[in-house]
């Protein structure tokens, strides 16, 4: 089965359980474009997932005082907009859309942190061949 009929498969059973299924319908056709071109090209990338959340529990440090600890788990969270496979390491992907491109839109990918959140949240799933 193709990389794009295995997106369709995936999507046609999630799609409509999605908060946001027009969210959800965009997602599909960027991967099925991301597929179209990867799929002639690199026979070894596998999508992994679509729109998967996370939540990672932050710790308290023990040498906390009493008054300055939470009162309930805190966490970060999140979701990754897809996981792919190739020669057995894991690959994120961010997806971003923009009108027009310019300085301020690479310097913002440069400085993000949403790419090590990400692999800090597969990280601490257990993966430890993250890209």
């Amino acid at each position: 089965m193709s990389m794009i009929a295995k997106l369709n498969e995936f999507y046609d059973e999630t799609a409509h359980k999605h908060p946001s299924p027009m969210r959800c319908e965009t997602a599909r056709s960027m991967m099925i474009a991301y597929a179209d071109r990867w799929e002639k090209e690199d026979k070894t990338t596998r999508v992994r997932g679509i729109e998967v959340p996370f939540k990672i529990a932050l710790p308290v440090p023990d040498d906390l005082p009493n008054w300055a600890k939470p009162t309930k788990p805190r966490y970060i969270g999140g979701i990754i907009d897809s996981i792919l496979e190739r020669d057995g390491r894991l690959l994120l992907m961010d997806l971003k859309t923009v009108k027009q491109l310019s300085d301020e839109y690479f310097k913002e990918l440069y400085t993000s942190y949403q790419m090590t959140q990400y692999s800090l949240a597969l990280y601490c799933a257990g993966y430890d061949k993250v890209s």
